[in-house]
């Protein structure tokens, strides 16, 4: 017959050799890595940077296209020249409709909330 016995508490110090002997092949076999250097970082090459830039403009207008939907803009003509002329824009482009010109509002609108809203997160 086996005895079996109970053993109460931590099993640490009993098998400590072994633990160590087996982390130690495992660790030989390539099995687990450790690093005693310091972790490397990679810098990202320029063509990867331009690329990320390029993406974030992208989702940037996206998000303004999504924003511009939601913008009210008055449906006057007059007051719509008066908001393109204050924010620096010109109030009529060539062939330009009036409903043309209210989309142009909404979306230098939303591009303008969107950048205030980008700058507020960065801060």
């Amino acid at each position: 017959k086996e005895q079996s016995s109970i053993h109460y508490g931590s099993l640490e110090n009993e098998n400590a050799e072994a633990t160590a002997e087996a982390l130690g092949t495992a660790v030989t076999s390539g099995n687990i890595n450790i690093s005693t250097v310091e972790s490397e970082t990679l810098d990202f090459s320029a063509t990867a940077i331009a690329e990320q830039e390029k993406h974030a403009e992208a989702l940037r207008l996206f998000e303004a296209k999504r924003k511009a939907k939601s913008v009210i803009v008055p449906t006057d003509d007059d007051e719509v020249k008066l908001l393109l002329r204050s924010l620096g824009d010109p109030i009529c482009l060539f062939g330009e409709r009036k409903g043309d010109r209210r989309q142009r509002l909404r979306t230098l609108v939303a591009l303008k909330e969107l950048d205030a809203d980008t700058i507020e997160k960065i801060q």
